[in-house]
């Protein structure tokens, strides 16, 4: 009796755990996947269809009210062997809909703070050893000049004129040192300036020449020079990061002045104009404005030349419902975007505002011959004319995102943004590569260098071939969304 009552124990208990296991089961089936999950299976499937090497992926869940969740994604990417891994790292956001979690499809990576603290930390590593071997060379000198002073001194004590003609000699001997230093130093800077200029490296010849002029003013030719290269280094409009104010530099990164407050600064191609957007919690009725450099700038497109499902829009994405603009190279016409309700272009003189395209647009650019924009949708990088024709799709990536487009001053190439890198492309979509890691490009007035902002890094040029960066702006007056023209 006992044995059978043990049996029949022994045969609940398994019931039991067979019917807690099936339970626990079905729950994992039935759970809905969270955000972080679907963000996973978004980052893989962007990853995949990408084909950026990556690893080391780690999700972390920002915030998630039930409805709206952001996740961090994080991960390490190499853009081609010799450049090794950086870690990166991009926020995507979720929604839940019907009771399922959906993420966005693309991810714009930029520098993770640890990666950003990593640099800064090897730079430092790297000034504090130089540091370090000059000061040691220093006392090295030091060392040997004092040993020297008392050699002197012990050979000519009972000569106390001699020892002042012999300082006085020592003296002179260092001043002549110091100032052939500088001259070599200027010598070789100035060579580089003629070398650049001399291959048609206009930016690169001006940045030397200015380099001499900081050491000497009145070095050879140099100021010559510069100013017969100021319509090919030109002017670069930027927003500063720090007050949200509009200024203009110099191509070399000089000569700041204050242009006003606003956003999307556009300057026109010839460079005697600019366009930007002012917010309207600032100024209610203007959305852009346009004017001579430096100034005035009078408002030419208010909320009432827009349409009455335009300004709807506006209000419900909290914005002025434009998002880019781009001069036409007269500067008689100004193109808009307006996110899901497409493209306007509004003719100044006229007063005419015609809607030339109903779909996504984020960022638009016009040709220097004033015949075509390009604009980048979700996923793809378009065509069309000012009148709405000729709607042709040059360059398609999925579900990539893309955030900035601006056409070459020969019409023959277009740089994009994608994937926080600069691209560029030819016109009809073939020839595709990455320049750097960087966002919103533009194009010098040779078409030979392109400016951009590096995350954490300011404003930098470069040539379109990827060599000779330079960082004309530094991250502590860190701006963004330059615009580049003679």
């Amino acid at each position: 009796m006992m044995l059978r009552g043990m049996m029949v124990g022994k045969l609940v208990f398994s019931v039991l755990i067979t019917t807690l296991a099936a339970l626990l089961i079905a729950c994992s089936v039935i759970a809905p996947a969270g955000p972080q999950s679907k963000a996973r299976e978004a980052f893989e499937q962007w990853a995949e269809e990408a084909g950026t090497p990556y690893e080391d992926v780690r999700y972390e869940t920002l915030s998630d009210d039930g409805t709206f969740a952001t996740v961090r994604v994080t991960a390490f990417f190499a853009e081609s062997p010799e450049s090794g891994w950086r870690e990166m790292q991009a926020d995507v956001e979720c929604r839940k809909v019907a009771g399922e979690w959906g993420c966005d499809q693309y991810f714009s990576f930029g520098l993770s703070e640890a990666e950003r603290q990593r640099i800064l930390d090897a730079q430092n590593a790297t000034t504090t050893a130089v540091m370090a071997t000059q000061v040691a060379a220093q006392a090295t000198t030091t060392a040997e000049y004092e040993e020297t002073i008392r050699a002197t001194q012990t050979a000519q004590a009972a000569a106390a004129t001699a020892q002042a003609a012999v300082g006085a000699t020592a003296e002179s001997a260092g001043a002549t040192q110091v100032a052939a230093a500088i001259d070599e130093q200027l010598s070789a800077l100035y060579a580089q300036g003629l070398e650049a200029y001399e291959s048609g490296d206009w930016w690169m010849a001006g940045y030397r020449f200015s380099e001499v002029a900081d050491m000497r003013a009145d070095y050879g030719d140099v100021q010559a020079r510069l100013e017969g290269l100021e319509p090919q280094i030109g002017h670069i409009a930027y927003v500063a990061v720090s007050d949200g104010m509009i200024y203009l530099m110099t191509g070399l990164g000089r000569d700041h002045q204050t242009i006003g407050s606003g956003r999307e600064p556009v300057l026109s191609s010839d460079g005697s104009k600019i366009a930007y957007l002012v917010d309207s919690a600032l100024e209610s009725d203007t959305i852009v404005r346009l004017g001579d450099l430096p100034g005035p700038h009078e408002p030419v497109l208010r909320p009432s030349d827009i349409s009455k499902e335009i300004r709807e829009y506006a209000l419900i994405g909290q914005t002025i419902g434009v998002g880019d603009l781009t001069l036409s190279p007269g500067a008689d016409r100004i193109a808009t975007t307006h996110g899901q309700e497409g493209i306007f272009v509004y003719d100044i003189h006229e007063g005419r505002l015609d809607h030339i395209y109903d779909g996504t647009a984020l960022r638009i650019d016009w040709s220097r011959d004033g015949q075509t924009l390009c604009f980048v949708s979700f996923g793809g990088l378009f065509t069309v004319k000012p009148d709405g024709t000729a709607l042709t799709e040059i360059y398609t990536h999925g579900e990539v995102w893309q955030s900035a487009c601006a056409w070459s001053p020969d019409g023959q190439w277009i740089a994009i943004e994608q994937e926080g890198r600069v691209c560029v492309l030819r016109a009809d979509g073939s020839d595709f590569r990455a320049v750097t890691w960087g966002t919103h490009p533009d194009w010098s007035p040779d078409g030979s260098k392109l400016v951009y902002h590096e995350p954490y890094g300011g404003i930098w040029i470069v040539s379109v071939d990827a060599s000779n960066p330079v960082q004309i702006l530094t991250y502590e007056d860190d701006g963004e969304l330059p615009s580049w023209a003679p």
